[in-house]
This record gives C-alpha cells, structure tokens and sequence, in this order.
C-alpha cells in the first residue's frame, strides 16, 4: 500500500499548454477544428485573389474587350 502527502508535481507539456489555449472561452471558439480551416480559408482568399488579378491583367493588356 502507498501513502501519498502532498501534491504530485504537474508535469504539463507544450500540447497541454496549446490544448488550453485552443479550448479557452473567447467570442469566436478556435478549437482544433477551426486551427484546421485556417488554412483553407487562407487558400481560398489566395486563390481568389490570384484569380481576380489574373483576369484583370486580360483588360489591362488588352486581350479582352469591355
């Protein structure tokens, strides 16, 4: 039989820490989730863009006609 006294050390690590962070109450939840739609929301803006400047360039250099 083991008798213990007084508190175990915490031993928490960075996933803890990060696990903490992601889970904590704000006025828009994170969560794993959402760490994982963060890049797609980042590509899409990306792609969005690239394709918005891509057809612009049709009207700058002239080889569409408004």
């Amino acid at each position: 039989m083991t008798i213990a006294v007084g508190r175990a050390p915490s031993s928490r690590g960075w996933f803890d820490a990060i696990d903490d962070w992601l889970k904590r109450d704000r006025f828009v939840f994170v969560g794993w989730s959402g760490l994982l739609l963060f890049p797609c929301a980042y590509l899409a803006l990306g792609g969005w863009l690239t394709g918005t400047t891509f057809v612009t360039s049709w009207y700058t250099h002239g080889l569409a006609s408004s």
